[in-house]
Parts: C-alpha cells; sequence; structure tokens
C-alpha cells in the first residue's frame, strides 16, 4: 500500500544505503503489473518487505542484461519467470524466521501458469 512506502525506503536506505530504493521506484513496483511488493508488520511496525518482478519468458533478457545469457534459453520453456529483487528483514527481527516466512509466502503469492 503507499502508506507503506515510507516505512519502506527507511529500512532500505538503513540496509542498503541512501536512496537505494527511492521512493518513487518504491511507488513505481507498488503500482507496477510486474512487480510485487509484499511487507510483513508486527501490529503497525516494518518487520521486513520483498520485491519481485515477473515477465513473461519472451522478455526474460529484461531481466539478465544480456541478450546471450544462458538463463534465457533455460527459462524459455516457462510462461512466466519471477526474479527477486529485494528482500530486506529489519535488523532487530533478523535471525528469528522472518525472512523465511516472508519469502516462502510471498512466493505462494506471484502469479503462476
Amino acid at each position: 500500500q503507499h502508506t507503506d512506502v515510507l516505512p519502506v525506503s527507511i529500512l532500505a536506505d538503513k540496509t542498503f544505503g541512501k536512496d537505494f530504493l527511492s521512493t518513487e521506484s518504491i511507488t513505481f513496483s507498488i503500482e507496477s503489473n510486474n512487480h510485487y511488493t509484499y511487507v510483513l508488520k508486527d501490529n503497525d511496525k516494518l518487520i521486513g518487505f520483498v520485491i519481485w518482478e515477473v515477465v513473461n519468458s519472451s522478455e526474460s533478457s529484461k531481466l539478465f542484461h544480456s541478450e546471450n545469457s544462458c538463463y534465457i534459453n533455460y527459462f524459455s520453456s516457462s510462461n512466466l519467470i519471477a526474479m527477486l529483487n529485494q528482500i530486506v528483514i529489519n535488523e532487530s527481527y533478523r535471525n528469528k524466521g522472518y525472512g523465511d516466512f516472508i519469502f516462502k509466502k510471498s512466493v505462494q503469492e506471484l502469479p503462476s501458469e
């Protein structure tokens, strides 16, 4: 949700460095048809987030930065391909299974064919 953009941005700044994920890029991920952003909260406190990008196999070269990538042939039999862009857990919640939880839960929510 748009109310999560600022907390996600603050957590990303603490984890990756200032403006690695701008509020604009987070908003884009939320509004995009091929990006899937999930947050995990404890009441209103952000525990972590994950951002996926999903493309058709014909667009897989967008994910791998090279038309000659060996991955393109590997994924050619799939209809959709998902790439994990970021996964972040708040430092005070690390090593408690939250990363595994948000990863597994978000995979279940991704579109599949």
